[in-house]
This record gives C-alpha cells, structure tokens and sequence, in this order.
C-alpha cells in the first residue's frame, strides 16, 4: 500500500493562502484606483504556413504615472529600481488579454499569476515583430518577437544568473540581496560574455537567442534593461513564477529548465543550440542530459568556470560529465575571452577580422 506524499496538503495550502494573498491585494489596488497594465515581455515563434508566436506579458495593478505603454518610465529607470519594486504589483489573476499580431486579433487569458504565456497561429516572415497587448481598462503595451526561418539551423539558449549577469543565486542570502535589494544598476555583467555573445550573433544574424533564467517573471523587464544597457543581444527571457505548485511548495529551477530546453527541441526540430551556462549550479548536469537525449538539437556546449570563491558562493562545482556526450564539444573557460578563443579553435567561431596591414603603417 502506498503512501501519498505528505508535500501535497501542504502545498494546496499554501496555494490557497497565496490566491486569498492576491485577492486582497488586488481589491486593496482597485480602492486606490489603480489601473490595470499589461508588462510586455519578449517573444520567439516560428516562419512559415504552419507559423506561430509565443506571446508572454504580465497583468498587474499599478498606481497611476507609474508605466507608460507597461514599461517604467524613464525616469524611474534613470534614478533605479529597487528589485523589491518588481514583487509588489498586485497581480491580475485570469485577466483577459487581446493580444493583435499582423492585423489579426487572439483572447488570450493570463494565468493565476497574472502571467501570460500563450502561443498563437499566425504567417509572419523571418525576424522582429511588434505585438499589441491590452486588457480592459489598460494602455496598449507593445512587445516584441523574434520568428525563426523555417531553413534556420543554429541558435542560441544562454543562462542568465553567473553567466550574463554576476550573482552569486544559490547562497539564500546573496539570493535575496541582489533580487530585492540592490538598484538595478548596481549588477554587474560578467566579463567578456558581452562581445562573445555579439560575435556569435553576428556571425548568425537570422538565428534566435533565448535566455533560460530560473528566476520570477517579476524581473523580466529588469533584465531585459541590463541586457540592453550592457549590450548583450536582444532575445526572449524564458523565466519562471515564484511561489507554490499543486505538488510541492517550492517550484523547482532545473525541471523549469529541462522543460523549456525540451520545449524548444519539439517547437524547433531543425535547430542545433549552442548551449551557453556556467558551473555554479545544475547547468552543466542539465545540459548534458538534454544532449543525450537530443543529439541531433546541440551544437555544443559551454559552460562559464567560475573563480574558487564564485565556485564556493553558488554552491560547487560539476565535473566528469563530458564524456557523457560523445560527438558533442565542450568548452569551459572562466570568460568569454578565453571562451571565444577555444570556440575558435574548434571550427565555431570565426576569428576576428584582423586590422589591415597599411592601416598599422599609417
């Protein structure tokens, strides 16, 4: 006779203090006379007859003068935003979205956390496209989304958290300090992985690059702005909510990112990834689990070395798993200098043009 897990209970629980959480905030919003806003987040899809987009926001309540078309105005960004801005909008559970690509409109409906994660059918031609997005009572907000040639056969999926942007997630502490407490400009990018990314999306201008996080939907624009002012390439941030699930009661990060890297191999069959992370946390297991399971989807794989006390910070290290993906190359470097150096000497990266000989005379 079985046991049923005692995390369930626990976890319904949990869910239905947060719904009664949200409620309340959002009645408390609606007698200060907040307004309705839909926070535009950047989307991917797929050319062609058979073509679609995947269309993400967030519907939340906000005080008047706060957002301009769902983004902060800029200055708000310009004096910084406190990361515990980003958690205290109340949310618009179930809110009906319209949501118009090309000319067409679709309904769409956010989920219990006010996010909207919805893919619709339309014909679009390969590269960038605006989205409108509006609930009743809202401004319009314009996203955008990248769509993907039906012929194209490389892209990129690059973790956020060590790899792009220096955090040190995994100590709880530090987890909190730099979600909540720190400006937003106060982040600091992580050497090198700037240029290396621009090189790799210059040299595939028509590929995609998405941005795999373990972190809360709420930071989307937030890091959106970082990629933007450090000038790393534009793309979809594939992120995650906080909180609860019916069957546990914390949301775990690696199945979040095991789901959308197997996500992205059925949306993509075509595609070989350059899968970019860092040794801090679970990537490298992940990653190599997705290229056993998927060979035919992975180009390679990088991974960031973090410095001994970055190693300390984020919870060790992961080693001996190379061998484990035959046919798939590796490459750890401690930063994108030196990681664009060894993707060069395995065929997959271009040099860089080199100046011309009677320049240097002159």
């Amino acid at each position: 006779m079985s046991v049923p897990p005692r995390a369930a209970p626990l976890s319904g629980l949990a869910l239905a203090l947060e719904d009664r959480w949200h409620d309340w905030r959002l009645v408390q919003a609606k007698r200060r006379e907040w307004q309705p806003t839909v926070l535009p987040f950047r989307g991917y899809g797929l050319s062609g007859a058979d073509g679609w987009v995947r269309v993400m926001a967030r519907v939340v309540m906000a005080p008047p003068g706060r957002f301009a078309g769902g983004r902060h105005l800029p200055a708000v960004v310009e004096d910084g935003v406190r990361g515990w801005r980003n958690f205290i909008s109340p949310t618009v559970s179930g809110a009906e979205v319209t949501v118009t690509v090309d000319g067409r409109c679709f309904t769409v409906r956010a989920d219990r956390g006010g996010v909207v994660d919805a893919r619709v059918a339309v014909e679009l031609a390969p590269g960038w496209h605006p989205i409108q997005l509006q609930v009743e009572g809202s401004e319009r907000a314009t996203a955008a989304a990248f769509v993907v040639a039906e012929d194209e056969t490389f892209g990129v999926v690059c973790d956020v958290d060590d790899t792009v942007v220096v955090t040190a997630l995994p100590r709880p502490m530090l987890a909190a300090w730099n979600s909540f407490v720190l400006d937003e400009h106060a982040r600091n990018p992580t050497p090198g992985m700037a240029v290396l990314l621009d090189r790799i999306t210059g040299q595939h201008p028509a590929a995609p690059t998405l941005y795999l996080s373990t972190g809360a939907w709420n930071v989307n624009l937030t890091l959106t702005r970082f990629l933007g002012r450090n000038l790393y390439p534009d793309g979809a941030l594939l992120l995650t909510d906080w909180g609860p699930t019916p069957g546990r009661l914390f949301r775990s990060g690696t199945q979040h990112k095991v789901d959308n890297l197997r996500r992205l191999a059925s949306e993509f069959p075509h595609i070989k990834w350059l899968l970019i992370g860092d040794d801090g946390q679970h990537d490298p297991e992940i990653y190599a689990e997705f290229a056993r399971r998927y060979p035919q989807n992975v180009r390679a794989i990088v991974i960031r070395q973090l410095t001994p006390s970055q190693a300390v910070m984020a919870g060790g290290r992961s080693a001996g798993i190379m061998k484990s993906t035959p046919g798939i190359p590796w490459v750890y470097a401690p930063d994108g200098g030196r990681i664009a150096a060894r993707l060069e000497d395995l065929g997959l990266l271009a040099p860089p043009p080199q100046p011309d000989a009677d320049r240097e005379e002159h």
